[in-house]
């Protein structure tokens, strides 16, 4: 087997060593396949037995409390995404007038 790979990107050779420590190191490298499937089991293992052993009912209080980062993400959200349209629809615009003949 091949020691090192050779995949072509943006007209420069990028070398890719293989290997099981090699691969085993890039799936659990920050945002790799490995530590997304740890924190859903973790996740999964946590939330089941809290399920269970917890009183289903849940207060008015509880879903207010729980529901102030999803509405503040939605916030933020907005907040980004309806700028980056209109500036977009802006610069698009702009671009179509500078084409000859639109």
């Amino acid at each position: 087997m091949e020691e090192n790979k050779k995949y072509w990107m943006d007209s420069n050779v990028i070398k890719q060593k293989s290997g099981f420590k090699h691969k085993l190191k890039r799936v659990f490298e920050p945002g790799g396949v490995g530590l997304v499937l740890m924190a859903f089991f973790l996740a999964i293992a946590l939330g089941v037995p809290i399920n269970i052993f917890t009183d289903s009912a849940v207060t008015p209080e509880v879903s207010r409390l729980s529901g102030i980062p999803g509405m503040l993400w939605l916030r933020i959200v907005r907040a980004v995404v309806l700028p980056l349209i209109l500036a977009s629809m802006v610069l698009s615009m702009y671009r179509l007038r500078k084409i000859e003949g639109a």
